[in-house]
This record gives structure tokens, sequence and C-alpha cells, in this order.
């Protein structure tokens, strides 16, 4: 949040802001002694003077949150870290190890494990270890870059789920362009771009946040957020329209022409199912083909066999596109859900809504949403493996690798009984369905 002194007559609005930075979670009674200590300072200077406004003394034995506050959080957050470390990691090694998930889709979900990450293994720690002490003890460079780091995440993420909407969209909505443009290589490149884009996108933080002294006879550190007040509401309008209203706005277009296009595609199968095949087409097929007219019957068998096989795919593949694209569209609203709290909050205390200062219902509202935005890093893998057969089956071969530790040649067995049980059903499996349903139904 951001800090806002005009003179020395608004110290104590200069505490409640110090109070409300990304890391603060300060209690009533570190409150009380901080207004207590602040009203007793009768030599504040001006905000001209800006290394004496941050003057005061802060009682260090009260170094932590009350414990019926820092064991939820405890909990909370170390069970964030432990779930986004393995599930993230997961995700990263099953794309990369196994080429039958190198896929335009995988690729953007492998970048987006990595931001999330990134985020779990930087961010989540250091506000882990803020629950134990209210003054930043880390230096000026960590002050600024694990800020720095949590917007290049939270801004990857996004554009990740946005390029995401983007490759759906036209990979279901014009598949000719697709086959040229929505290739790996492109992808791959959409996600260096991605990366650069979010490194840029995420430079503000860096002029904004600060480590400022605090103390006159105990002396500490605080790492805050320093706007003026304009620039606070420049700063955080910017967070949530560029980076979470706009985005958001361009997925939910993307993903409701494709779920009209799937229901339009679904209902013209439907339609030519009924008008094509008034009875099954398996009964339209000679059983065995007899030896006066073998070449005949041998060909209409292949015949009927290769429009069984393509109606086959066509319904396989138009259900793995409805499966992918309902987990896009849940990971998305997991993202809204998580990270659209904090960023309201942030925009409303810049503008004076809500207050700076964590007091009442707005210290556990604040805490919660703080703990909802990191967890979403944790969520993403969860999802993967509900809703994806494929990510499924890596997981669990992943797991099997990783414990049984096989030998070269039980990996090497293993890698071709995982690629075959990932193929389409061969042309062989085909015909042998097929005969079977020819012998015992006509």
């Amino acid at each position: 949040m951001p800090i806002i002194v005009n003179s020395s007559s608004r110290a104590l609005d200069l505490a409640d802001s110090m109070l409300n930075d990304t890391f603060s979670q300060a209690s009533h009674a570190n409150l009380s002694h901080l207004v207590e200590l602040f009203n007793q300072q009768d030599n504040l200077t001006s905000a001209n003077d800006g290394a004496d406004i941050y003057d005061y003394d802060y009682d260090d034995s009260t170094g932590h949150l009350p414990l019926d506050d820092l064991v939820p959080n405890a909990l909370g957050y170390g069970l964030t870290l432990v779930l986004g470390l393995t599930g993230n990691i997961l995700v990263i090694v099953s794309v990369a190890r196994y080429r039958r998930m190198h896929n335009v889709t995988n690729i953007f979900l492998l970048s987006l494990a990595t931001a999330d990450l990134l985020l779990v293994t930087t961010c989540v720690p250091v506000k882990f270890a803020r629950f134990f002490t209210f003054t930043w003890q880390y230096g000026e460079v960590l002050c600024k870059f694990v800020h720095y780091l949590q917007n290049v995440t939270i801004i990857c993420s996004v554009l990740n789920l946005t390029g995401l909407s983007l490759e759906r969209y036209y990979a279901i909505l014009h598949p000719m362009r697709a086959k040229y443009t929505c290739t790996v290589t492109m992808a791959r490149r959409f996600v260096v771009l991605i990366w650069t884009m979010s490194i840029v996108m995420a430079i503000p933080i860096l002029i904004g946040q600060r480590q400022v002294l605090v103390g006159k006879k105990i002396q500490g550190y605080w790492c805050v957020e320093e706007w003026s007040p304009l620039m606070a509401k420049i700063y955080n309008l910017y967070m949530i329209l560029v980076v979470f209203v706009l985005p958001l706005g361009l997925m939910a277009y993307a993903y409701t022409c494709i779920c009209r296009r799937l229901w339009q595609v679904q209902y013209q199968h439907s339609t030519m199912r009924a008008s094509q095949y008034h009875i099954r087409p398996e009964r339209t097929v000679t059983p065995l083909p007899s030896p006066q007219y073998g070449n005949e019957n041998r060909s209409f068998l292949r015949t009927s066999i290769s429009i069984y096989g393509k109606r086959i795919g066509a319904l396989n593949e138009d259900s793995t596109r409805k499966q992918v694209v309902k987990m896009l569209v849940f990971v998305v609203f997991l993202f809204a859900v998580c990270w659209g709290p904090i960023m309201m909050n942030n925009v409303l205390v810049s503008f004076d809504i809500l207050h700076r200062l964590n007091h009442g219902f707005l210290k556990p509202m604040r805490q919660l949403f703080w703990l909802m935005a990191y967890v979403n890093s944790c969520l993403n893998p969860i999802v993967y493996g509900f809703m994806s057969k494929n990510f499924r089956e890596s997981f669990r071969n992943t797991f099997r690798l990783c414990l049984l530790r096989s030998s070269p040649r039980d990996v090497a067995r293993h890698k071709a009984l995982w690629r075959c049980s990932f193929q389409a059903p061969s042309a062989l499996h085909v015909i042998n369905r097929f005969t079977y349903i020819c012998i015992y139904t006509c």
C-alpha cells in the first residue's frame, strides 16, 4: 500500500499506511503502541524532511503475530509452499520429460508453472518469515527484488493465460490458419515474448518500493511502497486494468466464442448422425466376406471401417477439445477469484475508500486475500491432475520413476508402455472392434 505523508499533522495516517504495506500484519497491541509513541513525538518534521518522518520507538518484544493469528497463517503458507513446490515441479518435469506432452497448450502451461514456482520459492517464504517480525531485515536489494519478482510472476501468469485463450480461439475457430500459426515453435517464441513483457511491465514497482529507516532509540527498517497520492492511484489502476481487467475481458470473449463454436459443432454432428444413420451403421455391413463376392465385400468392409474410424476420431477430438477448454476456463476462473480481491483492495485503499489500517474486520480479510493470492500458485497442478487424462498419467508415471528408481531397462519399457497408452485407437483395433460388432449384431 502507498505511504502518503503531507505534513507532521498526518503522523497517525503515516502509521496507518506503514502498517498496511504488502507484508505488514500489525496487531491492535502494536498499533496502540505505535499511536502512543507518535503522540509523544513533538519534533516530527514536515514531509520535505523525509528522514525524520519515520522516527519513533517500537517494542521489539512483540515481534511476531499473536498465536491465534500466527498458527493458521503459518499452516496456510506452509501448506501452500509444499504443494506449490511439489505440484509445479511435477508439471515442469512431466512436460519436459515426455515428448508426448510437447504441444502448444502444454508449452504455455509449462511457462505458467515456472512463474508459479518462482512465486512460491521467493515470495511465500519471505511472507512467512514476516510473521515473526514487524521490521524488514533483508536489505534494500531484496526489498525491491521480492516485490518486483512478485509482480513479474503475476503479469506472466495472466499473459500466459491470455496466450492460451488466443491459441484455443484460433485452433477451434480458424483451424486451417492455426495449422501454420499455432505451432510448438511459435508457442515457444510467444512464451519468450511473454516473459520479456512481464519483466518490463513490472518495472514501476522498483520505483515505488523502498526500505525506510524507522526508530530513534531502537532503529529498524520497513519495506514499503512510497508514492505520492496521485502516483498511488495511477499505479494501482495500472495494475488492476492492464494486468487484470483487460486480459480477463479478452479471455472471456475468446472462451465465449470457443464455447459457442463447440456447441454448434456438437449440434451439427448430432444432426448429421440422425439424418445419415437412421439405423445403426453396423447392420448395413455384410458380416463376413463370401467366396463368391469376396473382393466386393472386402472393399465395402474397408469403406465402412474407414467411415466408422473417422466417426470415432471426430467424436474423440471434440471430447478432447471440450475437456481442454473446460480445464483452461477453470484455471482462469481460479486466477480471477484468487488475485481479484487483493487487487481491488489496493485500488480502494489508494482512493481512500477503504482505510489503510489493518484493524477490525480488515485485518483478517487482508490476511485471507494474500493467502488466496499465493494459494493460486499451487492450485493449477491439482486442476491439471483432475481434469486432464494426459497430465494425470504423466504425473503417475513421473512419481513411479522417481519413487521406484527403476533400472534403465525398466525405464525404457515404462516409457514405451506409457506412449502406447496415449495413442489413438489403431486401425487394427478399429477393425477388430468393427468385425466383432458385425458378427454379433447382423
